[in-house]
């Protein structure tokens, strides 16, 4: 049985009509080359949700099935529709559903303490995003666990297969530093990233010793007991972003295979440092890459960081942040909705009188959008603001 029918709009947009909560019970505006569905409960997610439900709603998951001929012949039909899928919820009952048709990526925030059992979950990339305690059971099928939030929420009860991991603690100002608790199932993990606010309490990576055999290491923001790092022995790939200061990371040369190192937005001093030292390892052994880019002051940090546009290239980034700073004062100083139209057209017409906006670029200068978006003083929907900014682009 079909559980969903829809609509077309346009060439580009088409009214989906999903049976989720009931027959017919949800609508929503899919665009053309749309990978994602959002299911969010009011109150507790932001404004960029496809449909709403309450959080203790029964999810028909089956209503999905086959979703991915309102796309057709756009997409290739080995392709599944939604690839990506987000949920707010207390509905386990996307894990059976994954059992019969496998999830690209999904993010799960959970509204109560639990017990889960995703041993038989056919799920790749699975973020769980928790303010409560969860007690998890894995399976083979997923390749990278996301877990936000306070990492002592998360107790993994077994782990058939130890996935790459990623932790990104929230960020709490009454934490000092952030750490790892002992995960005892995950003692053989070979990839882990860490995120955390480079202005915020850093993360101690002496809570990283605990994984011996790891072979890849992100480290994002503000970080402590570098020192520490040289204990892990088997480091191949090492990376480091938006981290205001690396004075005590130890020499390149202690790890005996890196052979892939990447710096980005790091402190210059230590940026320095890292050239020289991967000019003189390049002499004596092959990298499979090696870069250190984004040198930067502790001003930059207090100042520029968060911004969208510090991937890009100078003199661009320069003046993609100068766009922005300008259409967020005027923002600010705005008193009705014609003068926040005014700086969000004026603001898409700075970018479109900029050369060769990549794709990439094109969805920084959206992120910017947003974030301007949270700073009006006038409550406008989300609709109204990309309908001004879409009438206006011509990247």
């Amino acid at each position: 049985m079909k559980n969903f029918k829809y609509e077309d709009i346009n060439s580009y947009n088409k009214k989906l009509i999903i049976s989720l909560t009931g027959e017919d019970s949800h609508e929503a505006i899919i665009e053309a080359g749309q990978g994602s569905f959002n299911i969010g409960v009011k109150g507790i997610d932001n404004d960029y949700i496809d449909v709403w439900v309450d959080k203790d709603d029964k999810i028909n998951w089956d209503s999905f099935n086959n979703c991915e001929e309102i796309f057709k012949p756009i997409i290739s039909p080995s392709i599944k529709w939604p690839r990506f899928l987000s949920y707010t919820g207390n509905d386990i009952g996307f894990i059976k559903w994954s059992s019969k048709r496998e999830i690209e990526d999904f993010t799960w925030k959970p509204q109560k303490e639990m017990k889960v059992n995703l041993t038989k979950a056919n799920i790749h990339n699975l973020y769980i995003k928790s303010d409560y305690n969860l007690v998890l059971s894995l399976g083979n099928a997923i390749d990278y666990l996301g877990l936000y939030g306070n990492p002592n929420n998360y107790v993994i009860k077994n782990c058939l297969k130890v996935p790459s991991l990623g932790f990104y603690p929230k960020k709490d100002k009454t934490i000092k530093v952030y750490s790892l608790p002992k995960y005892e199932c995950f003692k053989n993990a070979e990839e882990i990233l860490i995120e955390v606010d480079p202005n915020g309490a850093p993360f101690d990576c002496n809570s990283l010793l605990q994984f011996p055999n790891l072979k890849l290491l992100h480290l994002i923001g503000n970080m402590t007991n570098l020192s520490s790092l040289k204990e892990l022995k088997h480091l191949k790939k090492l990376g480091f972003w938006n981290v205001p200061e690396l004075l005590d990371l130890p020499n390149l040369d202690n790890w005996k295979e890196l052979n892939n190192f990447v710096a980005m937005n790091i402190d210059e001093n230590t940026g320095n440092r890292l050239k020289g030292e991967l000019k003189d390892l390049k002499k004596l052994r092959n990298f499979e890459f090696a870069s250190v880019t984004k040198l930067r002051n502790k001003l930059w940090f207090e100042t520029e960081y968060g911004l969208p546009f510090s991937n890009w290239y100078s003199p661009k980034e320069k003046k993609a942040n100068s766009i922005y700073k300008k259409c967020l004062k005027d923002i600010k100083h705005s008193t009705s909705e014609n003068d926040i139209k005014n700086a969000v057209i004026n603001y898409t017409n700075s970018f479109n009188k900029m050369d060769d906006i990549e794709t990439t670029e094109r969805d920084d200068i959206y992120t910017g959008l947003c974030i301007l978006m949270k700073n009006s003083p006038i409550n406008i929907e989300y609709a109204t603001w990309l309908k001004w900014f879409d009438e206006i682009r011509k990247f």
